[in-house]
């Protein structure tokens, strides 16, 4: 049985964990989580299991407790018995990396990269108490930073995956091959063993009866700076490249152009660096981002 790992790639808040619970809702593939904050934690509560079974002691991770990273997906597919794993870790120097891993043991890897659109994710950082410059920021430096890598990746517009699922998810399956399941859309069904990502996605999982989110409605002291927010957009060249680029590895396009070749840029050797640091000196686990 060939193994597949599927990548979810994307800023953070912009609906990662979503998407890898909905994508491991079938038999066969497994939900991870941000699997990279296991091997390289950066906040104080990355040093426990943190499954979203609840239980510290899961089961299907203590059976991986001490794995080499670099070896992880191999044991990873044994122990579970999947023909999937999906893994929302972002984090672009474990997806390099993971890259290199997954080539030397044979195993197929597919790139998704989620993004919203600009306004809803400001408001995700606005209502979050940070500014749109933090939210500009973040958004422009992770998009600019995947495409330097070459990670080969399909773009998911958020809102499109959030308002026409069904279709959106037979377009996404079509491309990894998994099984074609009813109500795939419906991640809180299964019991999901998730390690970390956005808790209140974490949360829809636990409770077991939810739905898909859509768009979220903006309060009025948020709407009125809107006009000023798409005026700043409008004039950062520097993002509309890159959503011009995002659009044209849509998921959907039909004239797709894919990557050959990954590259590590210096800050890929920076974000290693950091990384080592924040293993050492952890942040709060009540930190934002």
């Amino acid at each position: 049985m060939g193994k597949t790992i599927i990548n979810i790639l994307g800023a953070g808040r912009s609906g990662t964990t979503m998407l890898d619970l909905i994508l491991g809702s079938d038999n066969e593939s497994f939900s991870m989580g941000e699997v990279c904050a296991w091997f390289r934690p950066f906040r104080e509560h990355h040093f426990t299991i943190d499954c979203n079974c609840g239980n510290p002691k899961c089961k299907y991770w203590l059976a991986l407790k001490g794995v080499d990273e670099s070896k992880f997906y191999t044991h990873a597919f044994t122990k579970w018995n999947v023909k999937y794993i999906i893994d929302s870790s972002k984090n672009l120097s474990w997806m390099i990396d993971g890259h290199s891993w997954a080539k030397k043991q044979n195993i197929e890897v597919i790139n998704f990269i989620i993004y919203k659109p600009i306004i809803d994710y400001i408001f995700s950082i606005w209502k979050r108490g940070e500014s749109v410059d933090a939210a500009l920021y973040r958004y422009k430096l992770y998009y600019k930073r995947f495409f330097e890598s070459g990670i080969d990746a399909y773009a998911v517009n958020f809102d499109e995956l959030v308002n026409n699922t069904d279709t959106m998810l037979d377009v996404i399956t079509d491309i990894t091959k998994q099984p074609k399941v009813e109500n795939r859309h419906q991640f809180w069904v299964k019991e999901h063993h998730h390690l970390f990502g956005s808790g209140g996605t974490r949360n829809q999982a636990k409770e077991g009866e939810s739905k898909i989110k859509t768009k979220e409605s903006f309060p009025e002291e948020f709407v009125k700076q809107i006009p000023d927010f798409k005026n700043r957009i409008e004039r950062d060249k520097q993002l509309s490249r890159i959503l011009l680029k995002l659009e044209q590895i849509d998921v959907k396009e039909k004239n797709r152009q894919p990557n050959h070749g990954i590259r590590k840029p210096l800050w890929y050797y920076y974000l290693k660096i950091h990384n080592r640091f924040k293993t050492k000196f952890p942040s709060s686990s009540k930190t934002k981002f």
